[in-house]
């Protein structure tokens, strides 16, 4: 079979597959560089030839292919409702590959949270999210779209993606169990990039203002590029913890600076070492919302203090993931298989959970427990983003992270407080609490390390 690489999914009735055929067309014949992967696309109308099986032909395609474009046109996913619907069947074959990615290009008409209601009972809300994609392109009708200048990137990064992650990924999951590693003395590591200090020079945030008009800042959403440092642009809010769960947005554009993540070394093995973050370095919801959340099992729900569907648990590995790591990075960082099980301190709240396979994750309070690395500074990126960050006397600039422990209710979940305080009944912060700190987590091969900063 043919080396296809991207898949387009359509709906058949409506114009879907009018655009279908548009990307398909374009895609096939678009130029690639000496050091680029040819794109090879495959659109069932092109490419099933008479007397094939049909379903063994897309099957074994979506097997093969680094992402899957889907045609959302108005109604694309109210015939999921068919068991053998087609594009049921796509969605759920390309489901099976965690490594391809979703390019959803969104036609005028189609309303994603109104139709998306028809799949709630057929996939569960971390593929749901999959589907959606922060990245979604739109299509307003064919003079305002452009396959090149739209599509064709989104493209090319899934394929460079997915061709990273088979090459660096081709052994089992790394296990993160205390059999196969111990406490480690804590020594330190520089890897990947994020912002965290602000930055209080007034000439050069003058400087990279007046740099836009002469294309000598570069600008992409709140990131700026000037002189060769990176500076993230946000209005900063703080967090009052005299009154509960209330941020105050100054309404202020600072600049952070991106630099280098601080990691600790927590846990070792003869190949790998757990790194976590020395510092909070961002501010997030554990979940959304304090609902429950279905599984991937039609019946199965999980609390909303569950690691496998928060929230949390996506924006690490999705946009936390892509925006700290360079592709080289990534590529050496190990998907990780944690244990979920029975994780709480609270008895009466144990229960059998999912274990779960993730590239950055957040520490259990057994973990953090044995590893004693509990206390953390909040960066000046996470105040502006709303962690909490304690003015006392004697722990001034500290603040409180999640771990990925549930709590004493289904709505709360573990914390480490101020002080790094580990007791045997710990601090709780309901999962939607603005407040609380993260503290990333990632296993990476140690021949891949330059300890001591």
């Amino acid at each position: 079979m043919k080396g296809y690489n991207v898949f387009i999914s359509y709906r058949g009735n409506g114009n879907g597959g009018f655009l279908g055929k548009e990307i398909y067309t374009d895609l096939k014949y678009c130029k690639s560089e000496a050091a680029q992967t040819p794109i090879c696309p495959f659109f069932a109308p092109a490419c099933i030839q008479k007397g094939d099986d049909y379903k063994r032909v897309i099957a074994e395609t979506i097997r093969s292919v680094s992402c899957v474009i889907l045609i959302l046109s108005p109604g694309f996913f109210e015939g999921c409702t068919e068991k053998d619907d087609m594009v049921r069947f796509e969605l759920q074959e390309a489901l099976k590959n965690p490594v391809i990615s979703f390019i959803p290009v969104v036609m005028e008409g189609f309303k994603f949270e109104k139709e998306v209601s028809v799949i709630e009972g057929l996939f569960s809300d971390d593929e749901i999210y999959r589907f959606k994609h922060i990245n979604a392109i739109n299509h307003h009708g064919v003079y305002d779209f452009n396959t090149e200048a739209d599509v064709l990137p989104a493209v090319r990064k899934a394929i460079e993606e997915c061709n990273t992650n088979v090459a660096a990924n081709k052994a089992s999951n790394v296990i993160f169990d205390f059999a196969n590693f111990t406490p480690a003395e804590g020594r330190k590591v520089l890897f990947g990039n994020y912002p965290q200090r602000l930055l209080k020079d007034q000439n050069l945030i003058h400087r990279i203002y007046e740099g836009l008009a002469t294309t000598e800042t570069k600008k992409k959403d709140k990131k700026y590029e000037y002189g060769g440092e990176s500076y993230y642009n946000i209005s900063s809010s703080s967090f009052n913890k005299r009154v509960f769960e209330t941020e105050i947005a100054d309404n202020s554009h600072n600049f952070y600076i991106v630099q280098p993540i601080r990691w600790i070394e927590i846990f070792t093995s003869e190949k790998y070492s757990v790194l976590i973050s020395h510092d909070i370095i961002d501010a997030e919801r554990f979940n959304i919302d304090r609902n429950s959340h279905r599984t991937s099992n039609e019946n199965e729900y999980l609390p909303p203090n569950d690691w496998a569907v928060s929230s949390i648990r996506r924006w690490l590995n999705n946009d936390f993931y892509y925006e700290a790591f360079s592709e080289s990075e990534r590529s050496v960082i190990q998907y990780a298989q944690i244990g979920n099980n029975k994780e709480s301190c609270y008895p009466e709240f144990a229960r059998e959970r999912p274990d779960t396979t993730d590239k950055v994750f957040l520490v259990s309070h057994k973990e953090i427990y044995m590893s004693r690395k509990g206390v953390a500074r909040v960066s000046d990126y996470a105040k502006a983003k709303g962690a909490y960050s304690s003015t006392s006397a004697t722990s001034d600039g500290y603040g409180d992270w999640w771990t990925r422990s549930p709590g004493n209710l289904d709505v709360s979940v573990e914390n480490v407080d101020r002080r790094g305080c580990l007791d045997a009944y710990p601090f709780c912060n309901y999962v939607n609490d603005t407040a609380a700190g993260v503290r990333p987590c990632i296993i990476v091969p140690k021949k891949e390390l330059k300890y001591d900063y």
